[in-house]
């Protein structure tokens, strides 16, 4: 009787260890930090937060001045708001690749994703995520309007994709600053998950437009700057002029107000 009763009260211990090394073990787990390549320590809701914001992996490419702002901001306790657009495909057997039919605004494709997060500014960002291999590489044009708002900074631009990654800061030659917005030419590259990256922060009020246009045909870095900012434009961005005109697929933008 009494060898059943410390069998019995050991057993009990053993499941109350058991029980605490678990709950434990789930703490340690809720509160396990991320170290970026860069060497950010992102908590488990900054990780979420820019994998939201964003997409999940670009916490690779995030700097440290910019998630230094982002901090100063009190970004990463606010809320973050999205609208997008797909675009379908089309089964048109060029070179064996499908290419995009921007007629129909359908799934597919590519999709086109703007989002915010707001504080005393707010950090807009553009996504365009492709869902195939497009068949043109060659100088796309990634960008953003505003409407009754300021730019406070420009962040760089990003093209990433499997085993290929290439940004594009501020002083390239690649940027065209307007005073109601901007673009920058990016250029594209045969790799699966191919996604073009945009941010940049704005002052509350008003409203921004983003639209990504991909290449129908090869066109040079110079030409490709050959628009203005313009709501009449592709996208409510991009209006081409000159050897522009009719290189773009002309799809459609997408619009938050801030």
């Amino acid at each position: 009787m009494i060898k059943f009763y410390f069998i019995k009260k050991n057993f009990i211990f053993i499941f109350i260890l058991f029980i605490f090394m678990f709950s434990y073990s789930s703490v340690v787990s809720a509160n396990n930090n991320y170290i970026s390549k860069n060497g950010i320590n992102f908590s488990s809701k900054e990780y979420e937060y820019i994998s939201n914001l964003y997409w999940e992996g670009f916490q690779e490419y995030l700097t440290v001045n910019d998630y230094k702002m982002m901090q100063e901001l009190n970004l990463f306790n606010q809320d973050i708001k999205s609208k997008e657009l797909n675009f379908p495909i089309e089964e048109i057997y060029e070179t064996n690749k499908m290419r995009i039919n921007s007629t129909n605004l359908t799934s597919g494709g590519r999709k086109l994703t703007i989002s915010k997060s707001c504080s005393s500014l707010c950090l807009v960002t553009l996504v365009a995520k492709w869902n195939v291999i497009p068949s043109v590489y060659s100088n796309d044009v990634i960008g953003f309007r505003i409407y009754n708002s300021s730019i406070n900074l420009i962040n760089n631009v990003y093209v990433t994709g499997n085993n290929y990654s290439k940004n594009y800061s501020l002083d390239s030659s690649n940027f065209q600053i307007k005073n109601n917005g901007y673009g920058c030419s990016v250029k594209i590259s045969n790799v699966n998950n191919l996604i073009i990256t945009a941010s940049v922060y704005v002052s509350e009020g008003g409203k921004i437009y983003g639209s990504y246009q991909h290449a129908k045909s090869s066109i040079s870095l110079g030409n490709s700057k050959l628009y203005t900012i313009n709501s009449s434009g592709y996208g409510s961005v991009f209006k081409f002029y000159g050897l522009a005109l009719n290189k773009y697929d002309g799809t459609g933008g997408v619009l938050i107000s801030l």
